[in-house]
């Protein structure tokens, strides 16, 4: 496995965070790897069904699947809560979670997914196995999320905001004035490496050829109307 690390993946419905969550964690695709699909983006991967196929899978040397969350909250929240303990006790492999604000929130998070977050890059087992994961998580509102989970992040991307507690959320986050946030375009975002220092200036994702085609033929409007939907195209 690649070197541990938690990463956020931040930004309004179309500022690229996705893409560029996929662009740094399956390419390559490693041999371990869990998705929490709220947006059902990850076609390519065997979905779930069940808690005992979950377990069972995550058993194996090598795994690569996707959970659709239900629609329910209270058992969004308990398949949630399994994903994550099921992938800490598994350890050594890459968890990718979809839109954190609709499992977690500055008041309410799952004890397992603290597990993840605020020990997740190295901790031991109660059977003695030292363990670490790559874990990455996307949000369109981070003032909306565990706070713990982003203030415990090794790599941060941020691109397009606008609600006002989200860009003072990550400008200070960041680092860097509130401006410079609110000045970002569709796929220009900010990336700052935590432990290496200070947040990076202004880039533009370079999307392929296909992502380029579908974020050409996204509808032009007012992006407040949308920043508190789940996405439903690719970000």
């Amino acid at each position: 496995m690649r070197a541990a690390c938690i990463a956020a993946y931040i930004g309004a419905s179309g500022s690229g965070k996705t893409t560029a969550l996929q662009r740094d964690f399956l390419q390559p695709r490693p041999d371990r790897l869990a998705v929490w699909d709220f947006k059902r983006e990850y076609h390519h991967l065997t979905a779930i069904g069940s808690a005992a196929e979950l377990l069972r899978v995550m058993a194996r040397p090598r795994f690569a699947f996707r959970v659709i969350p239900p629609m329910d909250v209270k058992q969004r929240r308990a398949w949630f809560s399994l994903f994550c303990e099921a992938a800490y006790r598994a350890g050594d492999c890459t968890v990718i979670v979809e839109e954190a604000a609709f499992v977690t929130s500055p008041q309410r998070a799952p004890d397992a997914w603290r597990l993840l977050t605020l020990t997740g890059r190295d901790y031991v087992l109660p059977s003695g196995r030292r363990c670490s994961l790559r874990l990455a998580f996307t949000t369109q509102r981070p003032a909306s999320i565990d706070k713990d989970a982003l203030g415990n992040c090794s790599q941060i991307w941020c691109g397009r905001l606008l609600a006002p507690r989200d860009v003072h959320t990550m400008a200070t986050v960041l680092g860097v004035p509130e401006a410079q946030l609110l000045g970002l375009r569709d796929l220009q975002h900010i990336r700052r490496d935590v432990l290496g220092g200070s947040a990076s200036a202004a880039d533009t994702l370079r999307l392929p050829p296909k992502a380029r085609n579908l974020q050409a033929r996204r509808p032009a409007g007012n992006v407040a109307t949308r920043s508190n939907q789940p996405d439903r195209k690719p970000a």
